[in-house]
Parts: structure tokens; C-alpha cells; sequence
């Protein structure tokens, strides 16, 4: 026991030293801790002052990082709104700064595409507007032209009309002209043909006075009826008078006619327009122009089934009267004149031919002129053509002419048959 108390004291002892060396150590460690504890708190103030002073530069440049290409872009656009669209922003950024920065200058790019399409646009549109400008007066110079010309043409067209008026008057009196001339021609032609019946009418009524004068001698001498039958005298006188009754019936006739024809080719009581028929008129005219066809020319009628027609007749039968006309007095001695009729669809045609003289070329154009109806050719030519042609044409109608020196000519009428 005695060895256990020495071992435990000495544990004591060792102990008790531990104790006090830990406590020193502990006191060493403390103050160690406070000296730590007090570079410590003087280090984490220092790094917090640190990083304070980082934190404000770190931000500062930051702003700044992002303030200078904002303010470079308010910059720009400022330029942009002032109309420089050459400006470009030099950012070289990947953040949404660098995407508005590469927009700004899309878009400025954009602008001036846009602002010289519109440039070349305005150009033209100002090189157009100066064209159409110069149209423009062009157009009013030339309406002003086209006005005075419309007044000079209304005019022209007032003093046309008064030409033609009077052309009209003046072709009306032509044609009467013509008409009376042709009547005149004509009433000497049926004259000379009424007074050879009349005059047969005349000498036949003069013996018809003696023939009565016998009669009445022979029945003063006779006894009974059978010696007046069988008395020479009277049977003369019977058979002369029989003769000469036969004589003024056939030269009455003629006047009827002649007068019927007259009345015909005339139509004094048939003037409007109305349906006729052209062989009528054309045998009338026939009839009217005898005593220049008489014994010296033949007449040739090849009429065709042709229609009745729509027309003024009686100036239908003045063309017919003075073709026919002018075609007898073309035939020097003999010859032959011939009518043909015929329908052509729905016209009608008359050919009137003849194998006289002929019309030279240089005077065939001219047969239907009214200026040449004075020419002394107009004589060899035959007259009335002028009116002929006016009537025809009054009547929608044609008359053509073909004819050769020598061979005689062709007068083709064609009429419509309404």
C-alpha cells in the first residue's frame, strides 16, 4: 500500500505539473486566440474595407462598361435623328448592349438602303413628273391647237353645209335644167310623131268627105238598092272609106300611145316614191325617142323576170329616156341598140347598149360631171349623163359606163329593189 500511495502521489504530482502546464498552455493559447482573434477581426475589417472599395470599383466600372455604349448609342441615334445615316456604333459586345448595338446598325444600314431607294425613287419620280409636266403643256398646247382647229373645222363644216346647200340648189336647177331641156327635146319629138297621124287623121277625113259625097251621088242616081250595090262609084267610095277608117283608127292609136307614153315617162300625177315597173318606163321611153330610131336602128329587148321596184318613176324614165337618147344619137346610119334586164340578188339591173361611136378613155370619167356638161365634147358625148347619174344615185343605186372608140358603149343601171 505504501508503493501505491507513492505511485499515486507521484500521479499526483505529474498530474498537478500537467495541470498546471496545460494551464499555461491554455493561458498561452488564450492569449495566443486573442492575438488571432484581434489579427483576425483587423484582417476581416482590412478585406471588408477591400472589398467595399472593390465592390464600388467593380460596379463603377461596370456602369461604366455598360453607361459608355448606351450613351454611345443615344449618341448615335441622336446623329440618326439629325439625318446622318453613315454613323455606325463600334461596340463589340456578346450581351443584349452588343445585340442593340448590331440592331441600331441593321437598322441604320436599312435606313440608308431605304433612303437612297427613295433618292433613285424621288429622282425618277421628279424626271417622270417633268415629263409629265412637259406632256402636260405639250397636251394643252396641242388642245388649244385641237380647240381653234375644232373652231375652224365647225366653221368649215357651217361654210360646208352652205356650199353644199347651195350645191344642192344649184344640182336642183341643173337637173331642171336638164329636165325642161329634155322635155323640150321631147315635146318637139312627140310633135313631129303626133303630127304624122294628124296629118293622116286630116287627109283621111277629107277623103272621107268625097267618099260621102260619092255615097250620097250614087244614091240620088240609083233606082232600087240592087242597082246602088251594083254601082261602081259607090262600091269605090264603100271600099276607100272602109280603108280610110282602118288609116284613122291605126293614127289615133298612135296618138293614144304617144300620149300614154307621155303620160308614163312624165308620171305628173305618180311623183312620190313608189312602186313601178321598169319595163313600163323603158317602153315608154322607146315609144318617146322614135322618130330618131325610126327605120335606121333596131331595138333588141332581152327582158328578164325582174321584180317591181321602189322608185321615183318618172325620174327614172328621164335616165331611161336620155341613155336611150344619147345611144340613138350615137349610131351614125344603122345600127343596133339593145335592153337587157336582169336580177342580181336583190338588185336590178338594166344594160343599155348600143354600136355607136364610143367615148374615148380621157372622156369617160367625165360623162357624169356636172362641170362637163357645157364642154362642146358633151355634144358628141351625149347630154343628160349628169342628171342620169344624180337620179341613180338619189335611188342608192349605180351607173357605170364601158365603152371603146368605135365599139360602141354599155350603160350598166343597177337598182335596189327596195
Amino acid at each position: 500500500n505504501g508503493d501505491g500511495r507513492d505511485v499515486f502521489n507521484d500521479f499526483s504530482k505529474d498530474l498537478t505539473a500537467l495541470v498546471k502546464v496545460n494551464q499555461n498552455d491554455a493561458h498561452l493559447a488564450a492569449q495566443r486566440a486573442e492575438k488571432t482573434y484581434l489579427s483576425t477581426h483587423k484582417v476581416i475589417f482590412l478585406l471588408f474595407f477591400i472589398s467595399i472599395i472593390a465592390s464600388v470599383i467593380f460596379i463603377g466600372g461596370l456602369v461604366r462598361y455598360n453607361t459608355i455604349p448606351i450613351k454611345q448609342l443615344e449618341k448615335a441615334a441622336k446623329q440618326v435623328a439629325d439625318g446622318d445615316l453613315n454613323v455606325t456604333v463600334q461596340i463589340d459586345k456578346r450581351d443584349e448592349v452588343g445585340n442593340l448595338a448590331r440592331s441600331f446598325n441593321q437598322m441604320t444600314a436599312s435606313l440608308r438602303t431605304a433612303t437612297e431607294n427613295l433618292q433613285i425613287q424621288a429622282s425618277e419620280l421628279k424626271l417622270k413628273n417633268d415629263k409629265l409636266q412637259t406632256a402636260h403643256n405639250e397636251l394643252e398646247e396641242k388642245s388649244q391647237i385641237l380647240m381653234k382647229q375644232k373652231t375652224e373645222i365647225l366653221q368649215k363644216n357651217i361654210d360646208l353645209y352652205d356650199t353644199m346647200e347651195e350645191l344642192k340648189k344649184t344640182q336642183e336647177h341643173l337637173l331642171m335644167k336638164e329636165k325642161m331641156a329634155a322635155l323640150g327635146v321631147l315635146i318637139a319629138g312627140v310633135a313631129h310623131e303626133i303630127n304624122s297621124p294628124i296629118g293622116t287623121v286630116i287627109s283621111s277625113t277629107d277623103v272621107l268627105r268625097r267618099c260621102i259625097q260619092k255615097i250620097e251621088t250614087a244614091i240620088s242616081e240609083s233606082k232600087d238598092l240592087d242597082e246602088l250595090q251594083n254601082s261602081h262609084n259607090f262600091q269605090k267610095a264603100i271600099s276607100l272609106l272602109n280603108n280610110n277608117l282602118h288609116t284613122t283608127v291605126n293614127a289615133s292609136s298612135r296618138i293614144v300611145t304617144l300620149v300614154k307614153s307621155l303620160k308614163n315617162f312624165s308620171r305628173l300625177d305618180e311623183s312620190e316614191y313608189q312602186i313601178a315597173d321598169i319595163h313600163d318606163g323603158l317602153n315608154s321611153s322607146l315609144i318617146l325617142i322614135g322618130t330618131e330610131t325610126q327605120q335606121r336602128i333596131n331595138i333588141e329587148k332581152k327582158y328578164g323576170n325582174i321584180p317591181k321596184i321602189f322608185c321615183y318613176a318618172s325620174q327614172l324614165n328621164q335616165v331611161f329616156f336620155n341613155v336611150l337618147r344619147n345611144a340613138a344619137q350615137a349610131i351614125e346610119g344603122n345600127g343596133t341598140i339593145t335592153i337587157k334586164t336582169y336580177q342580181q340578188d336583190d338588185k336590178v339591173c338594166i344594160e343599155i347598149s348600143d354600136t355607136g361611136r364610143g367615148i374615148s378613155p380621157e372622156y369617160l370619167e367625165k360623162v357624169f360631171d356636172f362641170k362637163f356638161s357645157s364642154s362642146p365634147e358633151r355634144v358628141k358625148l351625149g347630154s343628160g349623163l349628169a342628171t342620169a347619174y344624180s337620179i341613180i344615185q338619189r335611188h342608192n343605186g349605180e351607173i357605170k359606163v364601158n365603152s371603146k372608140p368605135g365599139k360602141g358603149s354599155t350603160f350598166l343601171i343597177i337598182l335596189p329593189v327596195k
